[in-house]
This record gives C-alpha cells, structure tokens and sequence, in this order.
C-alpha cells in the first residue's frame, strides 16, 4: 500500500467542510491537494500542534507501544502517601570519588543512590526529600554500615495509612513496619558495587547524622614484619578526647573544632586473608577529614619501626597548636572500611531483604571475581623470578630499594634515607592557613569588582 493509500484510510471526512471537499481516488491527488486535506480534516477533528513533534504524532498509525505512552501521566508524588525511612547501604568505594554527592561530578555513591530512588519513583527530588547521612567517607573509602536518611513513598496506591505511626498491626496482634520491600526495589537497580543492606521506618525528625552516637571503622593491612605489639602500645595513646589536628587534612574553608573523642582502638587478627591479617578497629564520636588514614599512617611508621611509640605524645602535644603538621603520606585508602553506625536503642529496627541469599550469592560472586584476579596477578608475581638473598645483600641498589615506608595495600614509599617526623617540614598551621585563604577570598572578591565596575563603566 503507497503511502497516499494509507492517508486515505487513517483520515474520514468529520464535518460539513471536509465532506464538501471533492473525495474520490486519492492516489490521483497531487501533493498540495493532499496537504489541503491534512490541513482541513485538522482544523476540524484535532487540536491545534504546538511544534512539530506533537504534529508528527498526529500523523502516523497509532501502535500499541505509542497508544501506552500517549495515556501515560506524570507520576504525581503527592498522591502517594509518604514517610520516613533509614537505609543501610554496603558499598565498595574504590571506584567513586567518595560518599556524599558532588556538584561537579556524579561519581560518587550518593549520586548513584539519588538515581536508583528517582527510577523507582521512590523520592522526586533529592531536594525535597530531607536526605540527611551518617559518614562522609573520601575517596576510595568502603562502608559496610553506612547509614542514611530520608522521606520516601510508602506504598505502591494511592490509599493513605490508617495510622500516623508508620506500622500496621500483624498476626497476633503484633506490629509490623508499613512499606515497601525497599531493599529489593532498590538493589535491581543499583551498580553491582553498592547494595541496599536493610531499611527501618524511623521518626520523622530522625537524623542519620546528628542521632549517631559512635562510628566505628575497620581498617586490614599484613603483619608480615610489623611490630604489632608497638602499633597497638602507639593507638592506646589516642583513646580519648585529644586535639587531632596533626591526625588529619585540614580544611581553611571552615571553622572546626579539631577535638574528638576515640572511644577504643583495637589491632587483632583478621579471620579474612589468611594467617597474617590483622585489622585495626577504631570506635569514635565522629572524625575529622583523613583522621582514620592519618592514625594508620603513623600506626605503620610505629610498626615499621621507624618512629617511636611516643610519637603519638608528640602530635597530640595541646601546648603547640601552633606547630604545623608534619609532612607524611596518607595510609591507602583501599582497606578502609566505615564498618558500623550505632545509634540509641530503640531508634531503629532494621528489616531484612524478603529474599536475604540474594544479597548473600551477590557478594560471593564478587569475591570469587576478585579471587580470579588475585591469581592472575599471582601467577604474574611466581612467573617473574625472584633474586637470591645473597644478591640482594651484595647489591647496593637493591638494597637501597628494600628501604621503604608501608602505607597499607601494597603501597609503599622507597627511600634511601628516612627522616623522622619530628625532624620533617612542616605544613602551616590551622591560624595561618585560614589567614590565607581569607586573603585568597579577599583577591577574588576585589577582581571581581574590578570586573563589575568595568562592565557599568
């Protein structure tokens, strides 16, 4: 059938004007006699376009697919009932440039989590859904109990709740949480390196942040030839409240409080990574930027044997706030794990997955991936010969190369020489630094009034 045919049977004359108009064979109309009709039977049987695309969908054969999307209507959220909901979110964070959304970039765990909630019509705007988190983990960082916050839809209709409390009586008179199963909607959509742990209706002034009443972090590293005993004599010396500011990156921007409480600091054996793993555990209040990278800094250095175990005194020292911090690498980031949020009894109460092996079978398949790497580059380390010990000892090269600083996960610093910290530059202290980055703000504002006046004049 010529497309003119198929004019010829999508449009009938409706109305006194299109009848009048002369019908017969329309394979013998020309093309203007043709757009005549279009033009009339429009005027006369459908509303007027608004641009072009609306003109096309007028024209053409409606199809199923094009029928279901023509009745589709913008999901109103606010016919929906709505309330307040705590996730626990599990993320591998190696490859996000940290937790907390970012305006510059959308890598990041939270950005993938606001794009997971608006897919599932479960929030509108992240805006607008009072999202609050308990950790703001850096770059690289993991979290097995990260928790967060915020106003969500509570059902899949439009009826609303019987009761405020955000629970429906069960069997037996008890009290189950009304919702949705979150977790799964959730984890169908999310990267494979981020999974939904468990959900909990909470309060509405519930704040994952500011109700948190301790978070604790876990981070593995090897024995191998550490003095385990002295890292543990060195973290002693941190329980407590202290100032941390030589613990951490400080920012200019703002005007922090550098001191923080360490409720305990354990360094164990690992039941994961065979015989020589050890992990240290550390309980805080709440952290500073890099403060937990930081302590296992210099928590290696101790076990190194290159600094001794009062170096932690040291930094800590209150009478010399004014002292920079000294010059030292950041621990990797890659065995950095926020382990666990707690919060007041009573506040939450987490409710599994429907289906909880999911979860289970997702990350066992994630760890036999992560296997068949570690045997690859294995199989890569036992194929490149490794020297004799006897050559190594008679060359001064290599063991120039054996004097190295461990930062965890297999990275290192080589150096022919080790400074103390004590004995390093030093950076410029909290006063000056904020001193500078006035003056910074300063430079701008007066450049871009320069530019203004320039512009009026």
């Amino acid at each position: 059938m010529s497309w003119t045919s198929r004019l010829a049977s999508w449009f009938k004359p409706s109305s006194a004007a299109a009848a009048a108009a002369p019908l017969g064979n329309y394979q013998s109309w020309t093309r203007q006699q043709l757009i005549d009709r279009l033009r009339l039977l429009e005027s006369s049987t459908l509303p007027a376009p608004h641009h072009h695309h609306q003109h096309q969908q007028h024209h053409h054969r409606p199809t199923c697919s094009s029928s279901v999307h023509a009745l589709q209507r913008p999901f109103e959220f606010n016919a929906y009932p709505h309330h307040r909901i705590a996730l626990k979110v599990a993320y591998v964070g190696w490859r996000y440039l940290g937790f907390a959304a970012q305006k510059d970039t959308q890598q990041t765990v939270e950005a993938a989590l606001f794009q997971a909630l608006q897919a599932t019509r479960l929030i509108e705007d992240p805006e607008l859904c009072d999202f609050t988190r308990c950790g703001r983990t850096d770059k690289g960082v993991s979290g097995l109990g990260q928790v967060v916050a915020l106003n969500v839809r509570q059902s899949s209709t439009k009826q609303q709740p019987s009761d405020d409390s955000g629970t429906m009586g069960g069997g037996g008179g008890a009290m189950i949480p009304r919702g949705m199963p979150y977790v799964e909607i959730l984890n169908n959509v999310l990267p494979d390196d981020i999974r939904i742990l468990a959900w909990s209706p909470v309060s509405p002034a519930f704040n994952a942040r500011f109700d948190c009443v301790h978070r604790t972090y876990k981070y593995m590293f090897l024995k191998q030839d550490l003095d385990v005993a002295a890292m543990q004599q060195a973290a002693a010396r941190m329980v407590g409240t202290h100032d941390f500011r030589h613990f951490c990156k400080l920012d200019p921007s703002k005007q922090l409080n550098h001191l923080r409480t360490i409720h305990a600091i354990d360094i164990q054996p690992s039941h994961l990574g065979g015989k020589d793993a050890y992990e240290v555990v550390i309980c805080g209040s709440a952290f500073l930027w890099h403060q937990v990278r930081c302590i296992m800094s210099v928590l290696l250095l101790v076990g190194q044997r290159l600094e001794p175990v009062t170096i932690v005194d040291s930094l800590l020292d209150p009478r010399r706030p004014e002292e920079g911090k000294p010059d030292y690498p950041l621990a990797s980031d890659v065995p950095l794990v926020l382990w666990d949020c707690t919060y007041p009894p009573g506040a939450l109460d987490w409710q599994a997955p429907t289906r909880p092996y999911r979860l289970h079978q997702h990350f066992d398949d994630a760890q036999y991936d992560q296997t068949v790497r570690a045997w690859i580059y294995q199989s890569f380390a036992n194929h490149v010969q490794q020297p004799a010990i006897s050559s190594i000892d008679n060359d001064p090269h290599a063991m120039s190369e054996r004097k190295t600083v461990v930062l965890g996960a297999g990275q290192t610093i080589r150096s022919t020489k080790y400074r103390p910290l004590l004995q390093r530059a030093r950076a410029d202290s909290d006063q000056v630094k904020r001193e500078k980055y006035q003056a910074k703000l300063e430079r701008k504002k007066q450049r871009q009034m320069q530019v203004d006046s320039a512009l009026i004049g």
